[in-house]
């Protein structure tokens, strides 16, 4: 808990330093372009330098790292190809960049520290996409380490290098470049199977009534909470999907309860303040049609919790939608909502906190590990 609360006193003083709170604010680009370059290497440190304890399976990655290095290059690359012509294996991609880095520079630790590194400088370029403010900045960071932090920060690092990937890709969606969105997605899909999912986000622009597609991923929430389980697993079979059948099956673990509330509430926003936002542009119709269809897949989770997966590629525009709403009618209200959202969410993640250690710390491993005290210090570097 308490490295979670010195980055939360560390954003409000970086907040407090980068913005005056005055309407010249909206304008003021490189403050807010610093204050974030600030807030990322704080989030690149929390990442990078944890411990492989930390997180479901950062130890079982690292074992990975180690047969990748060990593994021959005609096997990787044999690998790639069956992939690429008949769909077979799984993320060749991860594996060959692994095998990349390692033989470079064969340390597990600074391996972590890269993949922060690239995810939180995409998080960021993106951040500052989406944002006019830095009250904006400061909601989406909150709701970052309330969120997005179990998953991105401390475990998926397959999944979080090709998320990376896509949000590098955004900007070719609002310039409608389909080649270099292509070679993104293709990319993304090479180290993750299911980026691919993120394909339909070119269309997105081109989509205008996005209060009628609101309101369409509402109506469609009770029969995929009734038949998505059957739809999904019609979708998959025989596709290079197949292998993730498995978590259509019932759970019982099953049900994200608090996200489902959470992506719920961010709709009804959206809705709500659908003709109050000025920007309606290419980027505010990617939000309202990415929101859109994490409220369409959401029931998924109910399924199986590992389906959280597959809709963080659009939830994660909550991070940026939920700020934009916010200070919307904060604008109208002239209540300093926005600092109550950052306050909320930081009580939240302090009180959902997991435990945390530095790779210098000793911590104890999981039970799925057979427990024990680790540290650095155990692994080969």
């Amino acid at each position: 808990m308490l490295i979670q609360l010195v980055i939360f006193i560390l954003i409000i003083l970086l907040y407090k330093r980068y913005s005056d709170d005055t309407p010249i604010e909206i304008t003021n680009t490189n403050n807010r372009r610093r204050f974030v370059i600030a807030v990322m290497v704080l989030f690149t440190l929390q990442s990078g330098l944890r411990n492989v304890a930390v997180g479901p399976d950062t130890y079982r990655y690292y074992y990975h790292f180690e047969q990748s290095i060990l593994s021959s290059w005609t096997e990787l690359i044999s690998n790639m190809s069956s992939f690429l012509t008949e769909g077979e294996g799984k993320d060749p991609g991860y594996y060959i960049i692994q095998k990349i880095f390692g033989t470079i520079i064969p340390s597990y630790r600074l391996y972590l520290i890269s993949v922060a590194i690239f995810f939180f400088y995409a998080l960021g370029k993106t951040v500052l996409l989406f944002s006019s403010s830095n009250k904006e900045v400061l909601v989406s960071l909150a709701l970052y380490q309330c969120l997005y932090y179990g998953f991105f920060s401390v475990t998926g690092i397959r999944q979080t290098l090709a998320t990376g990937i896509l949000l590098l890709s955004i900007p070719y969606v609002i310039d409608r470049n389909t080649l270099k969105f292509t070679m993104c997605i293709i990319c993304a899909a090479l180290i993750h199977k299911t980026a691919l999912l993120f394909a339909p986000l070119y269309f997105f622009p081109q989509i205008k009534e996005g209060k009628k597609v609101i309101l369409a991923s509402f109506a469609l929430i009770i029969p995929m909470s009734m038949f998505g389980a059957e739809i999904a697993q019609y979708l998959v079979m025989g596709s290079i999907f197949e292998q993730y059948a498995d978590f259509l099956e019932q759970q019982d673990t099953a049900g994200a309860y608090v996200f489902t509330v959470y992506i719920i509430i961010l709709g009804l926003l959206l809705f709500l303040t659908y003709n109050r936002i000025d920007e309606y542009d290419t980027k505010f119709s990617i939000l309202i049609c990415a929101i859109s269809t994490a409220i369409i897949l959401t029931p998924l989770t109910l399924i199986d919790p590992t389906n959280m997966r597959i809709i963080n590629y659009y939830s994660i525009f909550g991070l940026f939608a939920l700020p934009k709403c916010l200070s919307t009618l904060e604008y109208t209200t002239r209540m300093k909502i926005c600092m109550l959202a950052f306050t909320f969410f930081a009580v939240y993640a302090l009180l959902r906190v997991k435990p945390y250690a530095f790779f210098w710390e000793e911590m104890e491993l999981g039970v799925n590990y057979g427990g024990g005290i680790i540290s650095d210090s155990y692994l080969r570097y």
